[in-house]
């Protein structure tokens, strides 16, 4: 039905065309251009490919989700179509196993398969590909391509005179073909057609819904299930299960889920019809199908237009309480009077399992409240406050959190200030996990971290062969944050180079990998940190000016340990049940004197040396009560309230007394980057900057 499908596809594309719906028109150029191939008209395939490749450029659409570009470039490599400057098999093969689309993965493999073959590779590689395709494709679900790959395999087998092998996919390939479409069965297998019949699939299909609706718990997803499935036995475009609420006096119809139907849909005058026939099906009691007048002189083109209805009642203890749905907007004898038994059967099926699930669900909602009721108490008990892993009750960590629940919302740039050590990275996830963007990738870069002259790579990526080393193109950190949230920490370390190029990345969200040409686009949310005063750096010349007020969007400063002393004993605790249970040991608490220094300490390294401190103790101690060791500077205060060092004079000093304490270990078990919580690496990095090196070894 190739003419059909195009007067469609056409008609799409001037709906398009009006709208300036550019991602429609795409998706609409490479159908038909795939359409035309399969009619023979070269020509226009040719122009619709081209426009296809055209306006793709244009748009930077690099989300491809459909097999037609892969086909067509087959069909170059084949020889069918003249070959197309800039579209490649290879390179469209490998473009989708390097796309997160599990269904494109496996029909990129299947297509691998067959270039593997143009290619005479040995028929092992050949099979491995199918296999890769195969399982890709039972991960994404899609029945057609599962069917196609098993019989490219069982054409492999019978090569390597695996007979019984190849026969065996072969008929599970048609099986799940023939109810679809049995055009869909490739020519060599039609012999194997008589072996499989469609009211046997419909048995196992049947059978297997049996079993599958047991297991699953949640009534929605079961109402969803029901409904697809008798979709693709019935042939049905749309579905729907409506309840009927006994409790109004006439029985109001609810929709309970749909597929393929919007509630919209379900208000609107065209489905008025329809409701009418749910109700009379409701009240009977028995299944009716209603056909569309072949007559009829309503738009044949309209999106709303019914042409055949199914509907049959759910029943639970000999009453009426639903009503299975379902419809085509296209065919207008889309159902069989078979249908209405099949129907029954899935609907009997619903009823007593949506019954179970829904009570399950309140068993849950029931088991969930009094446990959230438990873990209010405890809180209320322990008069903490435990935000996303941030713990503290004071003032200063209130006003924070507060922060944190007002931005999260937005799509505003946060810059997060605080001395090292205080938690900023917290904040940040704590504000990406509130944000509508929490399902996304959260993306961390620790710019102090990256030597100059891999901040660029690390960023925005690099192509192959675009330095020395670069034997693969590697994606940057902006390209892997779209959609999602990029956090970058330490940003008052970088370059003025890096701060130049970073600007345009903020006011376009464009850039191009290292090496690389092609300008590509991220939509991400951005959170920066650093522990610099960034208005002193402008001022004196070592931070854009441009790029300070597109950052300072909404600042939050977390306030260093020593300005909130009452959060300690919430701390410790905090940390000393998380160690003692890493450790497998059991503490009664901390005794007050202990308690006592660890609220008097200023803690330079805040709130990362109190979890090492913390960590440390619940080593080294064997008792009921965990000794805290010795504390740096214990005998006088640290902090630049008494002592007048900045922020770098302190992060200096507490590094030097840590290496010392080591032997100038940097690594491994007992290193001072271990005791320090970060990164050896990290660790050479930061002293290296700071001028911290070790003094000769002096000879006796």
């Amino acid at each position: 039905r190739l003419e059909e499908a195009l007067k469609y596809l056409k008609r799409s594309a001037n709906d398009a065309k009006k709208a300036c719906n550019d991602w429609v028109l795409i998706n609409v150029l490479i159908m038909t251009a795939y359409l035309y191939f399969l009619r023979g008209d070269i020509k226009k395939c040719l122009r619709d490919l081209r426009a296809f490749l055209n306006k793709s450029q244009k748009v930077q659409a690099t989300v491809q989700p459909y097999p037609f570009l892969l086909a067509l470039s087959m069909a170059m490599e084949n020889g069918d179509l003249p070959k197309i400057k800039g579209l490649s098999l290879k390179e469209e093969i490998n473009r989708k196993l390097r796309g997160k689309n599990l269904y494109m993965k496996g029909v990129a493999y299947r297509y691998k398969s067959y270039l593997q073959s143009i290619e005479n590779q040995p028929l092992e590689k050949v099979v491995a590909s199918l296999n890769l395709s195969l399982e890709w494709g039972k991960m994404s679900g899609h029945t057609i391509h599962i069917a196609k790959t098993k019989l490219d395999l069982a054409r492999a087998y019978l090569y390597q005179k695996n007979d019984a092998k190849a026969y065996a996919l072969a008929e599970e390939g048609i099986e799940a073909l023939l109810p679809l479409n049995e055009n869909l069965v490739p020519d060599d297998f039609r012999s194997l057609m008589a072996k499989s019949s469609k009211p046997d699939n419909q048995l196992k299909e049947i059978l297997q819904v049996a079993q599958e609706v047991v297991s699953i718990r949640k009534h929605k997803d079961l109402i969803q299930y029901v409904i697809t499935t008798v979709n693709r036995l019935t042939g049905a475009e749309r579905g729907a299960i409506f309840f009927i609420d006994n409790e109004t006096p006439q029985g109001k119809l609810r929709l309970g889920g749909s597929k393929n139907l919007t509630s919209s849909q379900v208000d609107h005058p065209n489905f008025s019809s329809s409701i009418k026939l749910i109700e009379k099906v409701a009240q009977s009691g028995a299944g009716r199908i209603v056909q569309d007048d072949p007559d009829s002189n309503d738009d044949f083109f309209s999106n709303e237009t019914i042409r055949s209805r199914i509907c049959v009642p759910m029943f639970l203890r000999d009453k009426v309480v639903g009503v299975l749905y379902h419809d085509n907007r296209l065919l207008q004898s889309a159902f069989e009077e078979s249908h209405i038994d099949l129907l029954s059967y899935f609907a009997a099926i619903a009823a007593i399992s949506i019954d179970n699930s829904m009570a399950y669900e309140e068993i849950h909602r029931l088991n969930k409240k009094l446990s959230k009721e438990k873990q209010y108490y405890q809180e209320e008990h322990n008069q903490s406050l435990h935000f996303e892993e941030i713990v503290g009750n004071s003032p200063a960590i209130r006003r924070v959190l507060s922060q944190i629940e007002q931005v999260s919302e937005t799509e505003a740039a946060v810059i997060i200030t605080g001395e090292t050590g205080v938690g900023k990275e917290l904040v940040a996830r704590a504000i990406h996990r509130l944000s509508r963007r929490h399902e996304r990738p959260f993306i961390r870069v620790h710019c102090s971290a990256l030597p100059e002259n891999l901040i660029p790579s690390e960023l925005f990526g690099h192509e192959k062969g675009a330095f020395t080393g670069a034997t693969a193109r590697r994606l940057g950190r902006f390209e892997m944050a779209d959609t999602g949230t990029i956090f970058l920490d330490e940003m008052g370390d970088i370059s003025a180079d890096i701060q130049t190029r970073l600007l345009r990345v903020l006011q376009t969200k464009e850039f191009e990998r290292v090496g690389g040409t092609t300008t590509l686009m991220s939509d991400f949310r951005l959170i920066v940190a650093t522990n610099r005063d960034l208005q002193k750096e402008v001022a004196a010349g070592r931070f854009r000016a441009d790029l300070y007020y597109r950052l300072n969007v909404f600042p939050i400063n977390v306030p260093p340990l020593r300005e909130r002393r009452e959060d300690i004993p919430l701390l410790v605790y905090y940390f000393l049940n998380l160690f003692s249970n890493r450790t497998g040991k059991q503490f009664d608490g901390i005794e007050e004197e202990e308690m006592k220094r660890l609220i008097s300490y200023d803690w330079p390294g805040n709130i990362r040396e109190l979890k090492n401190v913390i960590e440390r103790a619940c080593i080294l101690s064997k008792g009921s009560y965990p000794r805290i060791p010795e504390l740096d500077n214990e005998a006088g205060p640290t902090g630049p309230s008494s002592g007048g060092f900045t922020l770098k004079d302190v992060e200096a000093r507490h590094i030097l007394l840590t290496v010392e304490k080591t032997n100038w270990k940097v690594r491994g078990p007992g290193g001072a980057a271990e005791l320090l919580g970060i990164h050896p690496s990290t660790l050479r990095f930061r002293m290296q900057k700071l001028g911290i090196t070790r003094p000769p070894i002096t000879k006796r």
